[in-house]
């Protein structure tokens, strides 16, 4: 890893030096000059990128860039763990998170926290909602009441904290296997655990790291600090390095995730990010929402949602027409590569697809629900109207990869076009 630009160690001016951890593989999202103006507020704390991508010039000063790639991120986890680790998607490096203190402690020696983060964020004003008390008595901190947050926690760094991954039974499993297993955060569990149940009793299919840390708090081994400090967009204000809600006065950050998933977004072309501007539910603006320049900002950003986004689903629904009108519903031997390895179960987050092959027709079940895939050609289904989550339709399209053991399946949803990756388990 090469060290392009920044310095090591930062935040000598505080008692406690803090390094968040990044990898970034890719091109450089509209979301990421927003990031990096709210980390030029944060000065003494560290952000350090391990990363492909060509950043812009005008990066913070705390942002530290290591030039590397994937393959070099996966000989560095191989090296260190004795057993083959092969990362093939940037997404995998989520699960392996909670190693990063070990596998990466030549680059945050010197520091007295390390943390994992994203970049789909606006910081506020960290010094200011993580004090000086709360990490002189906590080891971990995390801007979640109910688990382990991926987008900021932070961990002590000492040989304790920084191997409490290796206390799940699961851990050598998830970093080997393709399959996402949220394993930086509660194995999918959020809507569980925010409903008030314990993690440690329900049936995750593996121990994450919050099932681990729960159980070394309640043993007594560690302190930890839980605290809700995320907003999502909708109301916001950032304002020079601070950020305020109608949900949550002092936010430490405001998560872009629910912008990133919408369909229509409107990010204004500004050069320079200004120094005070809203987050609203589907677009940013320099204008307050109740201001008059707002309000019409907002009803005309509406009115092109709304337009844009039933042109877009109606023509989704006359591809998906066209597909299912000429599409066969046998497959063609010829045509389908390792047309035996198709059947088995394939798992996207907690929802289980089995696919099995009948008369040469491909059939599958979510949730024991039965459905018939027609043949597109090219190793290629669509099935139609099929309710599926929160989806009508489904385009399944058979993938193979030959990095990974593993095949997957990939599901586009009519109803908010997104994009679901199905990797295969059995």
């Amino acid at each position: 890893m090469q060290n392009v630009t920044g310095k090591k160690p930062g935040g000598t001016s505080v008692s406690h030096r803090i390094a968040i951890l990044i990898p970034y593989f890719g091109t450089v999202p509209w979301y990421f000059k927003f990031f990096n103006r709210s980390c030029q507020y944060n000065p003494d704390i560290d952000f350090i990128f391990l990363t492909d991508v060509d950043w812009p010039e005008d990066l913070a000063e705390n942002i530290i860039v290591f030039r590397c790639s994937l393959r070099e991120i996966s000989q560095r986890f191989t090296e260190k763990f004795g057993f083959e680790i092969n990362i093939v998607r940037p997404y995998k490096l989520c699960d392996l998170r909670p190693a990063f203190g070990l596998v990466f402690s030549d680059l945050i020696e010197g520091y007295d926290f390390w943390g994992y983060g994203d970049i789909d964020v606006v910081l506020g004003n960290i010094r200011s909602l993580i004090t000086v008390d709360i990490l002189n008595r906590h080891e971990i901190v995390t801007i979640r009441k109910t688990y382990i947050a991926g987008f900021f926690s932070l961990f002590r760094n000492n040989d304790k904290i920084n191997n409490l991954f290796r206390k799940s039974k699961d851990y050598r499993k998830v970093f080997q296997e393709p399959v996402d297993y949220c394993f930086d955060e509660c194995n999918w569990e959020w809507g569980s655990v925010q409903g008030g149940k314990d993690i440690l009793e329900l049936d995750s299919v593996i121990d994450s790291i919050t099932h681990v840390i729960r159980n070394e708090e309640r043993t007594g081994n560690i302190s930890v600090y839980w605290h809700d400090m995320e907003v999502h967009p909708g109301r916001v204000v950032w304002d020079r390095g601070n950020l305020s809600s109608k949900d949550n006065e002092t936010p430490l950050l405001c998560h872009f995730n629910t912008l990133t998933n919408l369909d229509y977004v409107y990010v204004p072309k500004w050069k320079t990010i200004p120094d005070r501007f809203y987050i609203n539910s589907f677009y940013l603006s320099r204008y307050a929402p109740r201001s008059l320049a707002g309000l019409f900002l907002h009803c005309v950003l509406t009115t092109v949602r709304f337009v844009k986004r039933k042109l877009t689903v109606l023509n989704q629904y006359l591809q998906w027409l066209f597909d299912y009108l000429f599409a066969s519903r046998r497959i063609d031997h010829n045509d389908v590569q390792h047309l035996t390895n198709l059947p088995g179960q394939y798992r996207f987050q907690q929802v289980v697809v089995n696919l099995f092959i009948r008369d040469r027709c491909l059939h599958g079940t979510v949730d024991d629900v039965p459905f018939r895939l027609l043949h597109k050609g090219a190793g290629k289904f669509v099935v139609a109207k099929y309710r599926f989550m929160d989806l009508f339709n489904v385009e399944m399209d058979i993938h193979f990869n030959e990095f990974i053991s593993a095949h997957t399946i990939q599901a586009t949803s009519s109803g908010y076009l997104k994009k679901y990756i199905f990797f295969k388990i059995s």
